[in-house]
């Protein structure tokens, strides 16, 4: 005759109930904290930018650091290679600021609003030429903001995957390799040539995604390997209780269940004279 434990899982003490709920706010609101406390309260200063057929005013107490150039076109390739965020063309037709649009509306708009403040001492209009924009189909940045969440998303899906299907170090190495490989190529392949928001070098592009994908997928396996999984990783248990049954087995043991890992745990039951009825 079979014996099975019944009972009720255990139940958290109302205190620690609380004091979880207080914890869990409290991170979020640390989380929150670390991502908009720079948003909120950095300003811009020491920009570089480069500056042609002349010197920005003095007088003024400018955010940014400025480099002569001896030409327009060594300041455009100063701004393509990124050595500086925008250039400041002042000629006597009038001033021109060159920005680089991809590199986000903070910095572009400080050069601006400083090319406007230049014109105006002028009495000339203003040209502004952007010289890096993004894509035509994201001209805004939009799709650029958003990918953010999805990334990250993808990532913490990955590790925990991973973490609960994949047993041995080794393989879960192989596995992530092998997931941010192919996770940075479909991705670039969705936001670049489907949907057009990446607009640059297609293997450095995937090469970044996959990387990105790959510290949060790793962080998280590296912490379920530290830490454990509770809830997921003891064989045989489920909800508290001995699973005596095959079917409980199945139910409870991790997924994929080996027909060795049943029939090891029948054995277990077995000799501890919990015994079993059917195959």
């Amino acid at each position: 005759m079979s014996t099975q434990q019944t009972g009720a899982a255990p139940r958290s003490r109302p205190s620690a109930t609380l004091m979880f709920g207080v914890l869990a706010g409290t991170i979020v609101a640390l989380v929150t904290l670390a991502f908009l406390w720079p948003v909120a309260t950095s300003d811009a200063h020491d920009l570089p930018v480069g500056v042609v057929g002349g010197q920005l005013s003095q007088s003024a107490d400018l955010p940014v650091e400025s480099t002569s150039y001896p030409s327009r076109a060594d300041a455009v390739q100063a701004i393509q290679e990124r050595e500086v965020y925008g250039a400041f063309i002042l000629g006597a037709d009038g001033p021109e600021v060159l920005v680089a649009g991809a590199d986000g509306a903070a910095a572009t708009s400080v050069i601006e609003g400083i090319g406007k403040q230049i014109a105006l001492m002028q009495n000339a209009n203003l040209t502004i030429t952007d010289v890096v924009p993004l894509s035509a189909e994201d001209s805004t940045g939009g799709g650029i903001s958003a990918m953010g969440f999805p990334l990250v998303l993808g990532g913490i899906v990955g590790g925990v995957v991973i973490s609960l299907l994949v047993a041995g170090v080794t393989r879960r190495l192989l596995a992530l390799a092998v997931y941010a490989v192919v996770g940075g190529v479909l991705v670039a392949l969705v936001t670049g040539p489907l949907l057009g928001i990446l607009g640059g070098h297609f293997w450095g592009e995937a090469l970044a995604i996959g990387v990105s994908m790959l510290a949060t997928a790793s962080t998280i396996v590296g912490l379920n390997a530290l830490l454990g999984a509770p809830g997921t990783g003891h064989r045989g248990r489920c909800g508290g209780h001995h699973a005596d049954r095959q079917s409980d087995l199945r139910r409870c043991t991790p997924i994929p269940v080996h027909r060795w890992t049943v029939g090891r745990d029948r054995a277990v039951l077995r000799s501890r004279g919990g015994g079993e009825s059917g195959p």
